[in-house]
């Protein structure tokens, strides 16, 4: 088997990269079959660790597909990783962006969480978002996993977004998914795209992640209407 495209470029360039006009040899086969998809996923991440990826896409079709995801270099600069899968690979690469992990399941949470983290969470804001987050366990008894959780900064939010193309070649989202996982337990939280446009808080519900996984799979279709160019 021919090796597949895998591209590193400093920074995030994944908005630009697609439309880019001068590109050549991989690049410029990864950026086509970017522009020939008629579906997405987008998981988009935030949390203390650095391990973890920041944003990806995954452009979905039948055949080959392409990932870029965006992760922070040993040396501390933000790169951008694009590079060619099969179809059939989407749901372990997006398994393997992903924050999830074996839990034990100790639902001991909130029933809600102010908008305002849900907020910074979405924006990318890690260190406001930890700080909220720390602030508001304060609130809840010490000893709850959960809690310390949020403490030991030891979370991450992630929003997963299901978007498809429309007649207009424009991709418009069709499904959101957004989580607050933790090592103890994963919540599902009721955000929509912009959380400014709700009340003061947001509700969460404790998931196990056997849910979380058969909710995500539904992200993964591949339909001939979805994709017909």
């Amino acid at each position: 088997m021919a090796d597949r495209p895998h591209i590193v470029i400093p920074g995030d360039v994944t908005s630009s990269f697609a439309t880019s006009q001068e590109l050549t040899g991989d690049a410029l086969q990864l950026a086509t079959l970017m522009r020939t998809a008629r579906s997405r996923l987008i998981i988009a991440t935030t949390s203390p660790d650095t391990s973890q990826c920041h944003q990806a896409f995954i452009w979905m079709q039948p055949g080959p597909c392409v990932v870029t995801r965006t992760a922070t270099a040993p040396t501390g600069d933000i790169e951008t990783h694009i590079y060619q899968i099969d179809n059939e690979e989407i749901p372990h690469v997006a398994a393997a962006i992903s924050p999830l992990a074996p839990n034990p399941a100790i639902f001991d949470g909130p029933p809600v969480l102010p908008t305002a983290i849900v907020y910074a969470a979405q924006q990318g804001m890690t260190e406001e978002t930890a700080q909220l987050l720390e602030n508001y366990s304060s609130y809840g008894p010490s000893d709850s996993a959960f809690a310390q959780a949020l403490v030991a900064q030891r979370w991450a939010y992630t929003t997963w977004i299901r978007e498809d193309c429309t007649d207009e070649d424009s991709f418009v989202p069709t499904t959101i998914l957004s989580t607050l996982i933790t090592p103890a337990a994963s919540y599902r939280i009721e955000a929509p795209l912009l959380a400014p446009s709700t009340g003061p808080h947001i509700p969460i519900h404790p998931i196990y992640n056997t849910q979380l996984w058969a909710l995500l799979t539904q992200f993964f279709a591949l339909s001939p209407e979805r994709n017909q160019p």
